[in-house]
């Protein structure tokens, strides 16, 4: 139901704005191998950015925002000139 509920919803999404989802694949280490395993994600996740990229990281530690304030951030990264924006999860 997952797919189903995503594909419905980058549908959506696609009227109003382009809009992509991209997996990135990790790096198989053992639990040991943390440090290696971020750093190789940090390389795969920066081939993916550009300098004109509006960049929002999700974390369960940071700010919940509403939806009205979504929407501002959105509206606020397309005013500062901002070609795409990003959200990076995970």
């Amino acid at each position: 139901w997952f797919i189903e509920a995503q594909s419905l919803y980058v549908e959506k999404i696609n009227h109003f704005q382009p809009f992509q989802i991209k997996k990135l694949n990790p790096l198989k280490q053992a639990r040991s191998e943390k440090l290696k395993k971020i750093q190789h994600e940090q390389q795969v996740l920066l081939k993916e950015l550009h300098p004109t990229d509006f960049v929002i990281a999700l974390s369960e530690d940071g700010k919940q925002l509403s939806s009205k304030s979504w929407s501002d951030l959105i509206s606020r990264s397309e005013m500062s000139g901002k070609k795409r924006v990003v959200i990076v999860i995970g």
